[in-house]
């Protein structure tokens, strides 16, 4: 097996994997690190146009597209959730820090869960 970009691509797909990430920066269309996005997130937009560059590009710059037109790199400061309160009344949850590794721990008090008033 060859021992490609991934573990499991060949010769020519690491190619255009390269091909890609390079197009990504001569275009400037999207900062890769911003976005955090590693070596698998772009092995994964080549995979999924059968690694045919043009197909590639186009998927990768509707996506730009997208999340440029819906916001989603200024979400967390945009974001507006006036019921949050009322729904913390009847749904108490939340993250509550992290444990020993690092992990966000995630409560729910299902218990005291009010489904009617919730809705």
């Amino acid at each position: 097996m060859h021992s490609g970009f991934m573990g499991d691509t060949s010769p020519e797909q690491d190619l255009v994997v390269q091909q890609f990430k390079e197009w990504i920066v001569a275009t400037g269309i999207a900062d890769l690190e911003k976005l955090h996005f590693d070596d698998h997130d772009v092995l994964r937009f080549c995979r999924a146009r059968k690694f045919e560059l043009p197909k590639i590009q186009t998927m990768f710059t509707n996506f730009i597209n997208w999340r440029q037109s819906e916001g989603i790199d200024d979400i967390i400061e945009t974001y507006d959730y006036p019921e949050r309160a009322a729904v913390q009344q009847v749904y108490p949850h939340g993250h509550h820090g992290v444990d020993k590794l690092g992990r966000p721990v995630y409560i729910e008090r299902l218990g005291i869960l009010d489904v009617t008033r919730l809705f």
